[in-house]
């Protein structure tokens, strides 16, 4: 009997073990994360800001990381349409890179596009890529923002 209760407690921890690691996660906190030129930049907690505001989705990524040898913290602001598809650069969807070579008059996105994958469930989730005005490149860009 004694040997059934042990069994039985072991048999339980292991199939309790089994269905925690197997829960997918998909709460994901806000936050915006990207390469720069060849710079990666990372935003998040009270450096990220996303507002929505009617069908506009506004967010700031700031970085806490310094751009090396100088005190400008490296940000990007875009603004989109809230609805999931591929927005264009400059027809739906506008962006700027303030880094320490644009100081705070930044320099603005000239082509490219923001993809929203997802807005439901309190979040709004996508990528973004573009090439600005002064040749400065964002690559392998991605947010999530809640509404």
């Amino acid at each position: 009997m004694k040997k059934i209760l042990v069994f039985s407690a072991l048999a339980l921890i292991a199939l309790s073990m089994i269905t925690v690691g197997c829960n997918k996660q998909t709460d994901y906190p806000p936050s915006m994360a990207a390469v720069i030129d060849s710079i990666s930049f990372a935003a998040s907690g009270t450096g990220f800001v996303a507002k929505l505001d009617g069908g506009s989705l506004t967010m700031t990524g700031t970085t806490s990381i310094f751009t090396p040898g100088t005190t400008f913290n490296p940000s990007i602001k875009i603004i989109v349409a809230s609805s999931i598809g591929t927005h264009t650069i400059n027809k739906d969807a506008t962006a700027m890179v303030y880094t320490s070579a644009t100081g705070n008059a930044g320099t603005a996105a000239v082509s490219g596009q923001v993809v929203v994958l997802n807005n439901n469930s309190g979040k709004i989730q996508g990528n973004f890529t573009f090439t600005c005005a002064d040749g400065t490149t964002v690559k392998n860009g991605r947010f999530t923002a809640n509404q």
